[in-house]
């Protein structure tokens, strides 16, 4: 990780950032010019990459996010099934 912990969502968004500007690079070489190829192209191409990666494991992001309760938070209205001390039917 070359990101501090609190930038980690960032580091996956920059990678893949890289990826698809490769791919899409890559996708233009192949298309010659034409837009609607290049398109098509890019696509598939990241289809594929994307793909490979996912399917390998790569880019896998885990986080774990912990709260806390806080003294003055309101209590919640539904752990009594939402009665609030009127008549029920």
């Amino acid at each position: 990780m070359f990101l501090p912990a609190e930038y980690f969502w960032l580091e996956p968004v920059l990678i893949a950032s890289g990826v698809v500007f490769l791919v899409s690079l890559l996708g233009n070489l192949i298309a010659f010019g034409n837009r609607l190829a290049n398109a098509i192209v890019t696509a598939i191409v990241f289809g594929l990459i994307f793909g490979a990666l996912s399917f390998y494991g790569y880019g896998d992001v885990q986080m774990r996010v912990q709260t806390t309760p806080s003294a003055d938070a309101p209590a919640n209205e539904m752990m009594d099934g939402g009665n609030t001390g009127g008549t029920t039917q």
